[in-house]
């Protein structure tokens, strides 16, 4: 066996297999390239076929043997050993006492390595060749295949430090769709790709490993399933990245969720959950993002020597990037290494996205923008890219949530676009590019085959449309007015709530008034929840514990799940112990109608039961005594008194009838004057 081995690789000696590595070194302001690495520069095995400052890309050539290990040795690395085999394989070799590292693949004619009945690549150190790196190493895998796809096919890694220990376990890494997500003349840019036969090219999705890594253990299983028996790997590249660590200042000012981001003479803040009611109806904001040049993109606003064409979009696409994972603090570090690998090693013309969104909630702005268009056609969704918008979630979403800060920029860069473009969020719609029947707000999986976004984060989608709509669609309110005037300790409140399509809960605010500007609202309560579906509802508040003799500020708002929406602010005072009610035979006789007072007045009646001397007076809340409406000796029966609240400002006043003899007695009936 081992002598047939020996004849079919004689035989072939013109067979290639090409195995490149790029290794980029990067910065967020293209800082000077670090120097290579000791054992790269030593290994003589490689040719290098692309160098620029940044970037750095080798082809090894293994035409005299397939029998060759990449492995660490005593003060250099050098190519030793590479090892090709099948589990059923080695167990016969095994069997008649050959050594179980025997290659039993089988060289073709067509430069390539046909995997017979399934069998494993291993390269159990390469080296990475990047020092000083930060805040991680960013690595990927390229495969050129036939007769292979994603499903029988798996890449695993195993970040090494620079003794060769392992600083953590295996990493399986998965396909990257995206790369699939390319126009034509993206797809004939591809180096490799021009070279090689037309075939499937595997691309796994950015690990992000320790910065202590130097070399990486990669492992390549290829499967046989009924759809491919024998699968052919025609060439692989390896890709590594070093981003450099975000200076500290715009690190702890993007953790803080504190943007000022300005982009032409735009300055861009913080979104406000809170929208006032005169905002209904409206095209809602751009929010906050992190600019092209902030985040530290080498082309910064600019798409660099290429050209890019706006598209109007009819569907929102929203991803997972996988990697990072979720335990990096230095995200647009991420970016860039997100863009490098879109850019440097796919061969596109930008990174994929348009947007970007880390955990902290902090949107950064993805593929460059056509002069004022910032829906540029990107390269995300299965190769039917034209009337979309693609938005990644930067993280591994597949068992665990985004956080709900990362949820709500999601929600407000869908709403901002879906505003702007008239898209029905809730609803479908043919895709033209796709010919598929698309929910305008979907996941990466709905166009191909694919478990972006994460099987986590996909069943919430349904959810952000909802919360999406919300936002889009905030509650209304109206007749915001006091029933009834307060007493010393009470107020009673009301209005009138539209839920306008989304769970609404309705709170009153309330504080004691001051000249202060604005009033800070101290006290808050709910008061009552609305179904999505409520029609127009009035909605009554009591305040009570209030403090007599005093001026209070007060508001409703009208909550959804993403949006409020906030009364105009309205006042009353309290009544003064001077004047409070004294029990009386005239007590429930004198009326002030009607109450509020607006526009022509109110007529004030009361009835005497026997002849009096008596004081009719409006007094204010402390008890000045601000008009006398009658005066002197009454004889008994009913009284009709005009009041017109001429020269007296908006607010609570009181209407005080005193009987001075024969006996003491008071009777007071809070007045609303509203103009």
């Amino acid at each position: 066996m081992k002598n047939a081995l020996t004849r079919r690789i004689q035989s072939s000696v013109l067979a290639t297999l090409f195995f490149s590595i790029i290794v980029c070194n990067s910065t967020a302001r293209l800082a000077a390239q670090m120097p290579l690495a000791p054992e790269v520069q030593q290994n003589t095995l490689f040719t290098p076929i692309l160098e620029t400052q940044h970037l750095r890309r080798l082809r090894l050539d293994l035409s005299e043997s397939i029998k060759v290990q990449y492995a660490l040795k005593t003060q250099e690395v050098i190519l030793k050993d590479f090892t090709l085999f099948t589990p059923s394989a080695s167990n016969q070799a095994a069997q008649q006492g050959n050594s179980s590292n025997e290659a039993f693949g089988q060289i073709t004619s067509q430069n390539a390595v046909m995997m017979r009945r399934g069998g494993v690549l291993e390269f159990p150190s390469i080296a990475v060749g990047l020092r000083e790196v930060e805040p991680f190493l960013s690595f990927s895998v390229k495969l050129y295949c036939e007769k292979a796809n994603a499903a029988n096919v798996q890449v695993f890694v195993r970040p090494l430090d620079e003794n060769g220990a392992e600083l953590s376990e295996r990493l399986a890494v998965q396909f990257d769709h995206h790369c699939e997500d390319m126009s034509e003349s993206e797809q004939a840019a591809l180096p490799m790709k021009s070279r090689l036969a037309s075939g499937t090219t595997l691309t796994t999705n950015l690990a992000f490993l320790p910065k202590e890594t130097r070399f990486v253990h990669l492992r390549i299983e290829f499967m046989r399933t009924a759809e491919f028996s024998e699968p052919i790997l025609r060439g692989m590249e390896v890709f590594a990245h070093n981003p450099k660590a975000t200076d500290a200042a715009t690190l702890q000012r993007f953790q803080s969720g504190v943007n000022t981001s300005v982009v032409g003479n735009v300055a861009i803040g913080n979104p406000s959950k809170q929208i006032t009611s005169e905002a209904h109806g409206s095209a809602l904001p751009r929010p906050a993002f992190v600019t092209r040049t902030d985040w530290g993109c080498p082309w910064g606003q600019t798409s660099g020597p290429n050209t890019l064409t706006p598209t109007p979009p009819t569907h929102l696409i929203v991803h997972h990037s996988f990697s990072p994972g979720n335990n990096i603090s230095d995200w647009s570090a991420a970016v860039r290494s997100v863009w490098t690998f879109h850019v440097m090693s796919n061969g596109w013309s930008d990174i994929g996205y348009n947007w970007l969104i880390d955990p902290q909630g902090n949107i950064y702005q993805g593929r460059a923008w056509v002069g004022e268009d910032d829906n540029t056609q990107g390269a995300h969704f299965c190769g039917f890219n034209r009337n979309t918008m693609g938005v990644c979630m930067l993280g591994d979403f597949t068992s665990i949530t985004p956080t709900d800060a990362a949820l709500k920029s999601l929600v407000r860069i869908l709403g901002y676009r879906a505003s702007a473009s008239n898209i029905n969020v809730r609803g479908t719609s043919p895709h033209a590019n796709s010919q598929l029947t698309l929910n305008n707000i979907s996941g990466h999986r709905d166009g191909c085959s694919t478990e972006c976004p994460g099987g986590s984060l996909y069943p919430l989608l349904p959810t952000v449309r909802n919360r999406v709509f919300a936002l889009m669609n905030p509650p209304s309110m109206r007749s915001q007015a006091m029933q009834g005037a307060p007493s010393r300790d009470e107020a009673q409140l009301s209005c009138l709530v539209q839920p306008n399509g989304s769970e609404t809960e309705v709170f009153i605010e309330w504080a004691e008034s001051s000249a202060a500007t604005p009033i800070r609202f101290t006290n808050r309560r709910s008061v009552q929840r609305l179904a999505a579906t409520a029609p127009e509802t009035s909605i009554s508040a009591a305040l009570s514990g209030l403090r007599p003799a005093l001026r209070y500020a007060y508001r409703f708002v009208a909550e959804n799940s993403d949006t409020s929406t906030v009364a105009a602010q309205g006042e009353f005072t309290t009544l003064n112990t001077s004047v409070q009610n004294r029990a009386t035979n005239a007590e429930n006789t004198l009326r002030v109608q009607p109450n509020p007072i607006s526009g022509n007045g109110a007529d004030i009646s009361y009835r005497l039961e026997s002849s009096s001397n008596l004081e009719l007076q409006i007094v204010s809340s402390t008890g000045q005594v601000l008009r006398t409406l009658a005066k002197g000796v009454h004889a008994a029966g009913e009284y009709r008194v005009k009041f017109d609240g001429a020269n007296l400002a908006s607010g609570v006043y009181y209407c005080r009838l005193q009987l001075v003899s024969p006996s003491t007695r008071q009777t007071t009936v809070p007045v609303v004057i509203a103009r």
